[in-house]
């Protein structure tokens, strides 16, 4: 399972897990291996997960030749109502990578359950 994220594959969320870990308030959550290549993991090794169409898709690293290679572009399923909730606390949390809702009116995240503080950001390429 994922070190940094939950993926609730009933209500459509993904569960963002990480406490800052110095206290700052301040946590990094990279795209690429703390949501998807986590997801991956999840998808292929838990049982419950199967038939559940993955939350992510991805386009790039492709090669461009000359040791070059396109970037990595994520998309969060959010035609299939996926979204990111992030943990429950007052905090801020930037999102490093190129992440994308699937239908671009969409927003990637929810508001957090309890009476906190949360600032999402994002850092793309």
């Amino acid at each position: 399972m994922g070190a940094k994220a939950t993926f609730d594959i009933v209500n459509n969320l993904i569960i963002l897990d990480q406490v800052a870990p110095d206290g700052d308030g301040k946590v990094e959550i990279n795209v690429q291996a703390d949501l998807y290549s986590d997801a991956k993991e999840d998808w292929l090794s838990i049982a419950a997960y199967a038939g559940v169409e993955f939350p992510f898709t991805t386009i790039g690293g492709q090669d461009l030749g000359g040791a070059r290679e396109a970037g990595d572009y994520y998309f969060l399923r959010t035609d299939l109502g996926w979204i990111i909730r992030p943990y429950e606390a007052t905090h801020e949390v930037t999102l490093v990578g190129n992440l994308y809702p699937t239908v671009a009116t969409d927003s990637l995240t929810t508001p957090v359950l309890g009476a906190y503080t949360v600032g999402v950001f994002f850092e793309r390429s």
